[in-house]
């Protein structure tokens, strides 16, 4: 496990087309967790506030959110919503949130799911939790990613000097 945790409860959230996808440690910030899913809200404001206070009820620390980055690794309309979206929650929550490229996850969270022998509705239902499982078990082995800070903690641009 990586230091990155430093005993602080952390939330994933894989931004599902129809769900938003949901883990979290234990208390010590090492072991990912299950939360299961929250349906997608049609405004971004209502998904920042319902995941703020899920996280705030759980005595969450800090975030990881998926990058959904193109197959090129090119940056797309999914990535800077998911952006966005990080930007916001770190504002609206006052804690970090660190991006992390989630282009294998869903990959990842369909293989397991089928070596469970999951399929139909359920299956479906699931693959968006073992996202947000498999992202947070990346954080926590190492994954690097951006950290965005809330907007109180990000440094100011440097002047310009003409």
């Amino acid at each position: 496990m990586s230091h990155k945790s430093l005993g602080q409860k952390i939330l994933a959230i894989d931004l599902g087309a129809r769900r938003v996808g949901l883990a979290v440690t234990d208390d010590d910030g090492v072991v990912p967790l299950p939360v299961g899913t929250l349906p997608d809200d049609r405004k971004a404001s209502d998904r920042i506030r319902r995941v703020a206070r899920l996280a705030e009820a759980r005595g969450v620390g800090a975030f990881i959110v998926g990058l959904p980055l193109e197959s090129s690794g090119a940056v797309g309309e999914s990535a800077i919503a998911a952006r966005a979206f990080a930007e916001r929650l770190a504002d609206r929550s006052g804690k970090p949130v660190t991006l992390i490229d989630e282009r294998l996850s869903t990959v990842e969270a369909a293989e397991l799911i089928a070596q469970g022998g999951g399929r139909g509705r359920e299956a479906v239902e699931a693959r968006d939790t073992i996202s947000a499982l498999v992202l947070l078990r990346a954080f926590l082995d190492g994954a690097r990613g951006e950290r965005i800070l809330p907007s109180a903690a990000r440094p100011l641009p440097e002047p310009s000097r003409s």
